[in-house]
């Protein structure tokens, strides 16, 4: 049985962790320059301000957020051992809104991973056995592994957008 971690806010980065800006940069790879700032986003109060110039990356930006939030979230703000790999993000849903005359995204998703120790055994055994490639039995009874393991969250993330909203043009 899955773990639905919905009800329960462990997720959620604590309330003195450092900000978007002073922490994304460390972690973009490539010379990424960091284009967050603003709170985590976990409410219009606390929105991810997005500066980027560029309105045509200006939703992709939106996703990569969220994916670094999720690694903050359950990688690098976790005590070494109580970590997750195998990070998933889920279909979205978004919406957008007008906050006092600020245009904003709202994007709900679910999240699904599996605690370092499960991924580190399923992943061993996953090599193991070449994947199950020739054995749906096998992979059946991996799945039902996963499923026993992994943890489940809804989460949701606020935006200002107002940098690049409606300002994209052909």
């Amino acid at each position: 049985m899955t773990k639905d971690l919905s009800k329960n806010l462990d997720y959620r980065l604590p309330d003195d962790y450092p900000a978007p800006g002073e922490i994304l940069p460390r972690r973009l790879q490539d010379g990424k320059e960091c284009k967050f700032t603003g709170g985590w986003g976990y409410d219009k109060e606390n929105a991810v301000v997005i500066t980027e110039t560029d309105p045509s990356e200006g939703v992709s930006l939106e996703y990569e957020f969220i994916e670094q939030r999720a690694y903050e979230e359950l990688i690098f703000s976790r005590q070494n051992g109580e970590e997750y790999r195998g990070i998933h993000l889920g279909s979205p849903s978004q919406s957008l809104h007008d906050i006092n005359g600020v245009p904003h995204d709202h994007i709900e998703m679910e999240v699904t991973a599996l605690p370092l120790k499960a991924w580190e055994e399923l992943r061993a055994d996953i090599l193991a056995h070449n994947g199950y490639e020739d054995d749906e039995a096998g992979k059946a009874r991996l799945q039902e592994r996963i499923e026993t393991v992994k943890i489940t969250y809804k989460t949701e993330c606020w935006f200002n957008i107002s940098e690049f909203f409606g300002k994209y043009s052909f």
